[in-house]
């Protein structure tokens, strides 16, 4: 088709969907969206306002996104490649857009034969493997992995027939009963009855069967049941080694607090004092708001004989009440961790101490009883570590290390590693060898222990020794990220010592079995280990020769590498698609190659128009063998993905490219083909079709999708952008009205998206007067979403400058809105007004009124800076300072308050270069104790500079500085 004709052809596509414009929004106005079907909709819009106070009021973009177009363009290639003439899409390749998926239901899988077998009572119809009880576990547990409990259920079965006095077999039984059951737990209620009755008679402890048959019946309602139950347990099994504990978690299970309470208090005054039955109490006292009797009770169990894990656990529960002291948990601390020698363990339980405290804001206090008692020389060795856990986490690195140091006399396994990754993290690799050693030869099969060593080792140049180290680990048994650390750390010594077919080796055992994103890690590992190395070039013939010669597919990638490195991306592409044959079923992969191969088909060209040279563009020139390979892999990764837009997109885009305009429009067409009356395979025809410049044709396919499901607002807002771009500017407008004034289901649908639209077309229409008019109209009517519709405009008319119309909105709302969660942010967008019109004064009255009427709040406080700020920007330092220092005086226990010391401190500086009086803000900053531990270190860092006899924010705060100075700011 020439230009002419596919010009007349889409002007005759335009026309037509003009006509069946009045048709759709018919559609949209009759039909009953009684279902949320396709569409998102949001109860409420995003914050109305923002509490930070803008210079310019940029609230709306003035462009949201450049849309595609088709421009003719020659396309030139160097090499074998052939010229072609045609049109290509403007477009910068895009990174990857990560597709969500919906998350539906998991069901279970099984077959209809295993379904009547169970029904009929029969055995297994399966052959499996029962030559012993082990085998026959193994084949359940499979079945299970691979959701086929039918098939589970009946092994379950025959294994308690084979085995009628072990509680495994009933636990199997019960576990896939209550699993195929599903969504209708009485669906299997004899059955699973009869199995939790054989259970209990068999069992040495019987209580866990009661419990877990109570909740079964707790969950499907079956009061009567679950009361007789109870009384059954109650009356017959007072001698069980369990009662107490059993009947304990029945009655935390139900809920009844009070009862439990009761009870557990009885068990105690028999002295009855087992774990769940303490935990079960704390925990009880919690929840009904006693804390101090569930702390008398956790502090009583320190002097049980509970074990580690028991410990812990009830430390954690302490952590969760309210109030707790420092010596109190000083106590549970010494009880939980005293004894733990393994790091991750405890580094966990230290970590949610640590946390807990913050949000408790209890961290310096804890902080000052542990340093007290590092001092006094009566600090265990857990204290001690903690105390520098607690430094680091404040940024006090330096301190923490000095710390650790200082108390070189305590070893404990957990310190020792503290001190060890503190002098790995300083530089001081000499150091932390030794200390590591030992630990290691103590825990040979702690991994972490283990991998900072051979990062040490390396580091301080010891290659062979770093090998040593890691030769025992196992990589397929490892994390990601141990083994990219661990495959760093070896990559690193092998290109050190030179051993170039021992680093191949590693390859092939590193990228056996392994995603794309650890591919691509490892990858890089290797190349910045030989850059610059002369093992790069041997590695580079070794591995060409055995790709020839052997046939060693893994290599080709990281050949690809090399070579692509190097330049040649030729070649690159060739090895890449190599391996993507032995691998091609991975999406990412496959995307990347297909991205990659785009890259290296439009090459940058600059062409000059005149002899002088003073006219030039540059242009993308386009490669097809390149373009051969991408749509291979897009059409691959089609067939894997047929609902992913991207790939379609994609592909269209690459065929444009190569001037085949036909066969780009042919992709949306065979998408709409695979489900023809599908709305949401429509909607994605449509939108590649957008995406890609092709404005009538996507119309065409928006009005089909609509039809089918008109309720789908999220396709008509895209549906009124493509006819705002076809020049359709009306009919957009008409949507976008309708939506706005009539939302969805009477709720407010994306307000915002439509405002911003609204925007947009009044600026390309040079109708900016009449948006405001319009909307300033909707004030008097009843529409979805009116508080937000009311600050959402308040704040594009400030944009327009209509200061006017937008206090009146704003007095609108807070008279007719008075109890909305948006009252606050109105007040502070009044403001705002004032700030735009230049109004200095007005605006700080504004802010103070806001800080007043909501004293105490997170507004007071944006109030607060926002007034420092509007001084500022009037050339009145003085006043803004003042202003910074009585929001911290105002609010001294909100680290957001605090902070406005720190910003005084950058603005006493930038204007006056006063070192003196900014590091006594900063002082007093720390000495707030705020909790904003980033800030804190920021301000350490800052009073160091100042010592220093250096800028303390650095340069860009002194130039800063003096070019406010010379405006007059």
């Amino acid at each position: 088709m020439n230009e002419r004709k596919w010009v007349m052809r889409r002007a005759q596509q335009v026309g037509a969907s003009k006509r069946q414009w009045g048709l759709l929004l018919c559609a949209l106005i009759l039909t009953s969206v009684c279902a949320l079907a396709q569409t998102t909709t949001t109860r409420t819009l995003m914050p109305a306002t923002t509490a930070t106070l803008r210079a310019t009021a940029d609230f709306f973009p003035v462009v949201l996104q450049e849309r595609a177009t088709t421009l003719p363009l020659v396309s030139l290639v160097e090499g074998e490649s052939s010229a072609a003439l045609g049109l290509v899409t403007a477009f910068e390749l895009r990174t990857t857009r990560t597709v969500a998926g919906e998350i539906g239901k998991v069901e279970v899988t099984t077959s209809t034969e295993a379904l009547i077998a169970e029904k009929a009572g029969i055995r297994l119809p399966v052959k499996v493997d029962k030559s012993s009880t082990e085998a026959t576990v193994r084949q359940l547990v499979h079945f299970e992995k691979q959701n086929q409990y039918a098939e589970a259920f009946l092994l379950a079965c025959e294994l308690v027939r084979e085995n009628p006095t072990s509680e495994f077999a009933y636990d199997a039984a019960i576990r896939t009963a209550l699993v195929l059951a599903g969504g209708s737990p009485t669906h299997m209620e004899q059955d699973i009855e009869r199995f939790f009755r054989q259970a209990m008679r068999i069992a040495a402890l019987p209580g866990r069967y009661y419990v877990q048959l109570a909740h079964y019946y707790e969950r499907t309602g079956k009061v009567e049941k679950l009361r007789k139950l109870v009384e059954e347990y109650e009356k017959n099994n007072v001698k069980d080694p369990d009662y107490w504990v059993t009947l304990a978690r029945i009655y935390a299970m139900s809920g009844d607090l009070q009862r439990t309470r009761l009870f557990i208090e009885r068990a105690s005054q028999r002295k009855v004092v087992e774990f769940p039955l303490t935990l079960l109490g704390a925990r009880t006292y919690r929840q009904l708001g006693l804390a101090d009797k569930a702390r008398e009770m956790l502090l009583r169990a320190v002097d049980e004989d509970y074990g580690p894990w028991e410990m812990q656990a009830l430390f954690l529960e302490f952590l969760q009440l309210p109030g707790n002291k420092p010596d109190a948990l000083g106590k549970m601390i010494l009880a939980a961790m005293v004894n733990e020698a393994r790091y991750r363990v405890a580094r966990g339980l230290a970590d949610t101490l640590i946390r807990t405290t913050v949000e408790q804001r209890t961290f310096f206090d804890l902080q000052d009883w542990l340093a007290k008692r590092v001092a006094d020389k009566t600090a265990s060795d857990v204290e001690v570590w903690l105390l520098a856990l607690m430094y680091a986490q404040e940024g006090d690195e330096p301190r923490a290390l000095e710390l650790l140091l200082q108390e070189r006399t305590r070893t404990t396994p957990v310190i020792a590693f503290e001190r060890a990754k503190a002098l790995a993290a300083a530089g001081r690799h000499s150091e932390a060898i030794p200390i590591l050693s030992i630990l290691l030869a103590e825990q040979p099969n702690d991994v972490a222990i283990r991998l900072l060593l051979a990062q040490e080792q390396i580091a301080a140049g010891q290659a062979k020794e770093c090998l040593a180290t890691l030769t025992p680990l196992r990589w397929e048994k490892l994390s990601r990220d141990d083994r990219l650390r661990a495959a760093e750390a070896a990559v690193a010594a092998l290109v050190k010592l030179g051993n170039t077919p021992r680093l191949i080796e590693l390859w092939l055992d590193l990228t056996r079995s392994t995603t794309f994103v650890e591919l691509q890690r490892l990858a890089d590992i290797v190349l910045q280990a030989v850059q610059g190395s002369p093992v790069a070039e041997e590695l580079k013939t070794r591995l060409s020769s055995l790709i020839q010669e052997q046939g060693q597919w893994p290599l080709l990638w990281l050949y690809a590498r090399l070579v692509g490195r190097e330049g040649d991306h030729k070649s690159e592409m060739q090895y890449y698609s190599r391996y993507v044959e032995h691998v091609g079923d991975d999406t990412e992969l496959l995307r990347f190659v297909a991205h990659l191969s785009i890259e290296y088909a439009t090459l940058p060209l600059k062409i000059e128009a005149t002899r002088d040279r003073t006219t030039s563009a540059a242009i993308r020139v386009l490669d097809a063998s390149y373009s051969d390979l991408a749509i291979d892999l897009y059409k691959r990764l089609i067939a894997l993905q047929p609902m992913v837009a991207e790939n379609y997109a994609a592909l269209m885009r690459i065929y444009q490219m190569r001037g085949e305009v036909e066969a780009a429009k042919k992709v949306a067409a065979e998408v709409a083909q695979r489900d023809p009356d599908s709305p949401k395979t429509l909607a994605i025809a449509a939108s590649i079709l957008d995406e890609n410049g092709f404005i009538p044709e996507a119309l065409h396919f928006y009005e089909r999708s609509l039809r089918a499901d008109p309720t789908n607002f999220a396709v008509w807002m895209k549906y009124a952008e493509a006819l705002r771009a076809a020049g359709q500017r009306t009919e957009a407008e008409i949507i976008y009205k309708k939506i706005l004034e009539e939302g969805y289901n009477s709720r407010p649908y994306n307000q915002p998206a439509i405002l911003a639209a609204l925007y947009r077309t009044a600026l390309e229409t040079n109708r900016t007067h009449e948006l405001v008019n319009y909307l300033y109209g909707l004030r008097t009517h009843s529409i979805p979403g009116k508080p937000e519709f009311l600050l959402s405009t308040s704040k594009l008319f400030i944009q327009l400058r209509e200061f006017e119309k937008a206090g009146e909105l704003i007095s609108q709302f807070q008279k007719e809105f008075a109890t909305s969660n948006l009252l606050e942010e109105s007040y502070l967008l009044r403001g705002q007004v004032w700030f735009s019109r230049g109004d200095i004064p007005r605006a700080i009255e504004a802010y103070r009124e806001a800080a007043t009427r909501f004293a105490g709040s997170p507004t007071a406080i944006s109030a607060g800076f926002n007034i420092a700020v509007a001084y500022a920007h009037a050339g009145k330092i003085q006043e803004a300072l003042a202003a910074f220092e009585d929001l911290a005086r105002r609010h001294p226990t909100d680290d957001k308050a605090q902070s406005a010391l720190y910003e005084a401190a950058v603005l006493c500086w930038r204007f006056y270069g006063d070192s003196q009086r900014c590091a006594q803000y900063l002082e007093r900053y720390l000495a707030a104790r705020t909790l904003d531990f980033a800030l804190r270190k920021t301000v350490r860092d800052a009073l160091k500079r100042i010592q220093a006899g250096q800028p303390p924010f650095g340069e860009a705060a002194a130039q800063a500085r003096d070019s406010q100075t010379t405006s007059g700011l």
